[in-house]
């Protein structure tokens, strides 16, 4: 079990790899031709980054949530 995890690893870098150079060589080949004219470059945006408010302390420190007692069910006991 062990080994075919370890083979299945190793063929997914191996696809990885693969995947990235021909990328590469299909933005170089972008790259050359658009001195031709017609190729357009998609432009991804950014997310700007998730900022989140300082934490709200209350001034007289931790407070407990009073839980009124549950009623209970009617019916015989």
């Amino acid at each position: 079990m062990a080994r075919a995890a370890a083979a299945f690893r190793v063929a997914r870098i191996f696809l990885i790899m693969i995947s990235g150079i021909m990328l590469l060589f299909s933005t170089a080949d972008a790259a050359s031709s658009s001195s031709q004219g017609d190729t357009e470059i998609l432009v991804i945006p950014r997310r700007p980054p998730l900022v989140l408010p300082p934490p709200q302390f209350h001034p007289n420190g931790p407070q407990t949530l009073k839980v009124p007692p549950h009623p209970s069910p009617p019916g015989p006991k």
